[in-house]
């Protein structure tokens, strides 16, 4: 269900998409039960780890810098 929203928020403002990533741990776990072990919700985030690393050494920051630029102008006008 939380992806409806995500995808919500990524339609009204696709500079998001550049920001964001995506970890399925759905399938292995129900990361809204607030009642996971500890041991459950170490192992989720093992995975999320894993990706958010990923994501980050993909990153391309020269082109956020520039969509940035782009939105604080178009702001500015």
């Amino acid at each position: 269900m939380n992806k409806i929203y995500d995808y919500d928020v990524m339609k009204r403002k696709p500079d998001y998409s550049e920001l964001t990533g995506q970890i399925d741990v759905d399938k292995d776990f129900n990361w809204l039960d607030s009642e996971n072990s500890r041991y459950e919700n170490e192992k989720m985030f093992v995975p999320g780890a894993q990706e958010a690393q990923k994501f980050l050494k993909s990153f391309d920051w020269e082109k956020n810098k520039e969509t940035l630029r782009k939105l604080a102008e178009a702001v500015k006008k």
